[in-house]
């Protein structure tokens, strides 16, 4: 019976150091860790700012201010491009709007005017425009006549202002970085 028991507690000795030695083994094979890491994406986020002041009323020689740019308020440097749209296309066509063609140009293609330089953060562009005045003639069949506009003919309208920015950083220009977005665009 004690050569039986001793037998035993040598197998059972065995088992348990077995067990300890398998596991110490697995423990050196396998390790594992973690770690959180935060990657912050630098970002563009641009506002449109607007000083407008409707005309008292609206009529034939009025002028009004409204004076639109963009400010970089991301993390990022920036190329901006701006597209003002008229609500009413009469109205378009009776209107003039001061356009600044030395800072932006337009692109009749997508109609957007593009800022040329690169916008740094917390930077603003300079103004797409600042007036609007209402014609007081207008050639309406093409002739070369012009004839005076009416009030009856003056409508309520609004000029929408959109705006667009695209990080700056890897291009050395406004066309490069612009033709990179319509080139790596997702399908609308």
């Amino acid at each position: 019976m004690v050569k039986k028991l001793g037998r035993v507690i040598a197998i059972i000795s065995i088992s348990i150091a077995s067990i300890i030695l398998i596991g110490g083994i697995v423990a050196s094979l396998i390790d594992s860790d973690r770690a959180n890491n935060t990657v912050i994406v630098g970002g563009n986020r641009i506002e449109i700012i607007e000083d407008f002041s409707p005309p008292e009323r609206l009529e034939p020689g009025v002028e009004f201010k409204k004076d639109v740019s963009v400010t970089n308020v991301g993390l990022s440097d920036c190329y901006v491009r701006i597209k003002a749209v008229f609500t009413d296309s009469d109205m378009e066509k009776y209107c003039i709007v001061d356009w600044n063609t030395d800072d932006f140009e337009y692109n009749a293609d997508d109609n957007f005017y593009y800022y040329k330089k690169e916008l740094k953060q917390n930077e603003t562009t300079e103004s797409l425009f600042t007036t609007v005045s209402i014609k007081t003639t207008y050639d309406s069949d093409g002739d070369g006549t012009d004839e005076a506009i009416s009030v009856d003919e003056m409508k309520d309208f609004d000029i929408l202002v959109y705006a667009e920015s695209y990080q700056s950083r890897g291009f050395s220009n406004y066309t490069e970085a612009w033709k990179h977005y319509r080139r790596n665009k997702p399908i609308d």
